[in-house]
């Protein structure tokens, strides 16, 4: 069970994963070691399940993001062959099998449309059949990572 102190460290760490574990524990009123210790079971009961460096997709030249909506009714076997292809792709951040009418959302990033255009057209080799739906995001003007935010709550 997570404490307050837990979900302060959390909190940190989420706004700054290279921070000092002695800034963390000035903080929150800690010893290093203490968050060391702190840290190291949340990494170790997957509650904290890795780290990571956010990049300017400008910069790399993926400045088109993009939602596709996959809507398909193909057998289980070509679902399994497709995500796989999901996970070995770079241009697709990430991969959601939907309740509804979608089968999969899938949020990519990409150099331009052309590329966008060469992408859809591979989703449809993998699901034949499928219909796909794509908004293009104009501006972003909110962007987090995977797994949101720990929010603030009033028992802090």
């Amino acid at each position: 069970m997570l404490d307050n102190i837990d979900m302060q460290i959390l909190r940190l760490l989420q706004n700054d994963g290279r921070i000092a574990h002695s800034t963390i524990a000035k903080q929150v009123g800690l010893t290093g070691p203490s968050v060391h210790a702190r840290i190291q079971r949340l990494e170790e009961t997957g509650i904290i399940n890795g780290y990571s460096v956010l990049i300017n997709p400008e910069a790399i030249e993926q400045g088109l993001l993009a939602y596709i909506r996959v809507q398909t009714t193909v057998t289980e076997d070509l679902f399994d062959a497709f995500e796989t292809y999901v996970r070995d792709n770079q241009m697709i951040l990430e991969c959601h099998d939907m309740a509804g009418e979608d089968s999969y959302f899938l949020k990519v990033r990409v150099k331009d449309t052309l590329e966008l255009q060469a992408l859809i057209a591979e989703i449809r080799r993998y699901l034949p059949g499928c219909r796909t739906i794509t908004s293009i995001a104009m501006l972003t003007i909110k962007e987090f990572n995977a797994s949101g935010t720990i929010w603030d709550n009033d028992e802090d």
